[in-house]
């Protein structure tokens, strides 16, 4: 789980790193144009600007995009709103919103389609690409990419041929494909070398290297490491250098010569420290502290763990309030459509009164032409009675029809009036959904600040205790501190797990596949795991479930409901006592109870234990949790359609049940 976290640092850091300096000069020039540009060449220069920011300040980047799509839409200028469009979709898949970012992509090749301009088509299929490997959609993003390729040769286009062929190359690495990836890896390093782009092929050896690595060809990949690092070398590129060492370190520690990789990760924290290279100093301290650890000098591993997690946390305390920044982009987008839904309104209520006007006054010629045609009829009563009558009747019916578009006109605006009252409606509800999320938040972020103080204090006290006693201390003292560290950091490690799936079920990004399930195969998993802390208590953990009784869910949620009720209920239990986990059908659905005969819960708590603000209690033997394992518990049912309570009484016990849907309901439906 925390390598996970690690490399989502390192993927924030290293894109922020690498792109700042070059683009802040690029962009002070095009801001000082943009002050004396106006219309379509306005246009093209808030599409670049927004480009250029979307990789280190979205707010930045949207603002220019949104004015550009407001400015095209303005001027009818389809090439400036499809380019917008794409800019739009890259600052949602930046902030996670992947679903918009789809939306404003498809939305664009239409546009581009429609003109007729294939290069920036070629370009929207690549950005679809780039965001279907987030989704972990590998076979899409293959074929989208695939679909950019074959534009890009027909243009002749051998850069976005080459950068293609590097995407679907990194795409097979990640699933394991490593033959395909490194054919379009050589694919791209042939073009390249073509165009003698050194950079680029420094980036193409370091890729096909990570390729050999995963293989454990340790002679290719330190073959490729070498080569890229000489051509950093050679270009100067410091932050290639840093990362090349640190690749070569990588593979001499995977064949156990660790005096030859510590050199190598000095190194490179050596170059990381002299341009700041925030993710390569990352990587670089956990590997010096791993190979430290592993020849046994835990006087200097434990140093450079310690410089590493002064700067995990440094890391992690800007990347709150890059959630935050992401947050607030994908509600001013939403803003950005409904301005956009009301310009086009707008656009409507001007037409239909060009239609009001253009009636008036056919209504006006009408009336004028037939007074004409009175004049002459009375001049010529006598004469053609019979045609003067016809030609009245002819005109009462013109009028007639007139006065039905009149009323048609009339209608269309008491509609747009009731849209326009819809839109204003749906702007307040999504005011309301913003202000509840900050609510969640705010309580959210009490949650981890309270609950990390405590264990990170206890870490600390420990830590001064051992270095100011280890001398005076006994073997058994020892162990008992080292016990009560190893308790600490489990605590903090369910912490972090369980926060990590909570963010990930938040912003829609955990998967959710739901199957047909043998429940006791999940509560058999979970006595298994949790039993010998039940038998540490002197608990009975006994369960009664039917192998029969099958539930359609996702098994890993099922899984982690199972474990945090669980461990909750032997937290709570005295010694010698005794918890049930009972199973039963129930029409549609399966009834899954977790009860104990532990220390109860008290009414005025019963009602907040689902929610975000509740803080858990201490357990029977004082042990402590964050109250983070029933919120998940509550989130994890209610995505597989079932329902979670608790039924207690202070002193006598608990019972917790959840329904999950039988795999009936399913087979017939």
């Amino acid at each position: 789980m925390m390598k996970n976290v690690f490399f989502l640092l390192l993927l924030f850091t290293g894109i922020f790193y690498s792109n700042t300096t070059t683009a802040g000069n690029k962009t002070d020039s095009l801001e000082t144009l943009l002050k004396n540009s106006k219309d379509t060449g306005r246009i093209k220069l808030l599409n670049t600007l927004s480009y250029e920011y979307s990789s280190f300040d979205l707010k930045k980047s949207l603002s220019y995009a949104k004015e550009a799509l407001l400015l095209s839409s303005k001027l009818k200028y389809r090439l400036g709103e499809a380019i917008a469009m794409q800019n739009l979709g890259l600052i949602n898949s930046s902030g996670g919103n992947y679903n918009k970012a789809l939306k404003y992509i498809y939305n664009s090749i239409q546009k581009l389609q429609y003109i007729n301009n294939t290069e920036n088509t070629a370009f929207s299929y690549y950005l679809l690409g780039v965001i279907n490997i987030n989704l972990k959609n590998y076979s899409k993003s293959i074929e989208l990419y695939n679909k950019a390729l074959k534009i890009y040769e027909e243009i002749k286009d051998t850069l976005g041929q080459a950068k293609t062929y590097n995407n679907i190359g990194s795409v097979y690495k990640d699933i394991g494909e490593y033959n395909d990836a490194l054919k379009y890896l050589s694919k791209a390093l042939k073009i390249f070398e073509s165009k003698n782009d050194l950079k680029n092929i420094s980036v193409i050896y370091t890729n096909i290297g990570n390729v050999y690595l995963l293989q454990n060809n340790y002679a290719n990949a330190l073959k490729f490491f070498k080569k890229s690092l000489t051509i950093n070398e050679q270009i100067n590129d410091i932050s290639g250098k840093a990362e090349n060492l640190n690749n070569i370190g990588e593979v001499f520690k995977s064949t156990g010569k660790y005096d030859i990789c510590l050199e190598y990760f000095m190194q490179s924290l050596k170059f990381s420290k002299q341009i700041n290279n925030i993710s390569q100093k990352l990587i670089s301290y956990n590997n010096i502290a791993d190979i430290y650890s592993a020849t046994g000098d835990f006087k200097n591993a434990y140093h450079y763990k310690i410089l590493y997690g002064n700067l995990l946390d440094s890391i992690l305390n800007k990347e709150k309030l890059e959630q935050i920044t992401k947050m607030q982009i994908i509600f001013e987008t939403e803003n950005l459509e409904k301005e956009n839904q009301l310009l086009k309104s707008n656009n409507e209520l001007s037409k239909v009164n060009i239609e009001k006007q253009t009636a008036y006054r056919n209504l006006f010629l009408v009336g004028f032409i037939a007074a004409l045609v009175l004049l002459v009829l009375s001049y010529n009563f006598y004469r053609i009675n019979k045609r003067s009558n016809k030609l009245l009747k002819e005109q009462k019916e013109s009028i007639a029809r007139t006065n039905e578009k009149l009323l048609e006109t009339n209608e269309k605006l008491i509609k747009q009036k009731e849209f326009l009252k819809e839109l204003n409606d749906k702007l307040l509800e999504s005011e309301e959904n913003l202000r509840e999320i900050n609510e969640r938040k705010d309580k959210f972020f009490s949650i981890i600040s309270h609950d990390l103080r405590n264990p990170f204090a206890s870490i600390i006290s420990f830590a001064r205790i051992m270095r100011r006693d280890l001398d005076k201390m006994s073997k058994e003292e020892i162990l008992e501190l080292t016990e009560q560290l190893n308790k600490v950091a489990h605590r903090i490690n369910n912490l972090l797990e369980n926060l990590l799936l909570w963010s990930k079920m938040q912003t829609n990004r955990l998967d959710f596949k739901p199957e047909e399930i043998k429940i006791s195969k999940i509560i058999k998993s979970n006595i298994d795991l949790l039993g010998q802390s039940a038998k540490n208590k002197n608990i009975n953990l006994m369960y009664n479930a039917d192998d029969k009784i099958v539930v359609f869910a996702d098994y890993y949620m099922v899984d982690t409901v199972l474990r945090n009720l669980v461990s909750n209920a032997i937290k709570f239990t005295h010694n010698g006592g005794v918890i049930k986990i009972i199973t039963e059908s129930k029409d549609n659905d399966v009834l899954i109870s977790v009860d104990d005969s532990g220390i109860g819960i008290k009414k005025n708590s019963i009602k907040n234990l689902f929610e975000i603000g509740h803080h858990s209690d201490y357990g029977t033997e004082d042990e402590k949790g964050s109250g983070m394992g029933l919120i998940l518990c509550k989130e994890f049912v209610l995505k597989n359609k079932g329902k979670i309570w608790v039924e207690s009484e202070e002193n006598k016990g608990s019972s917790f049940k959840f329904t999950l849907p039988s795999n009936k309901v399913y087979k017939l439906s």
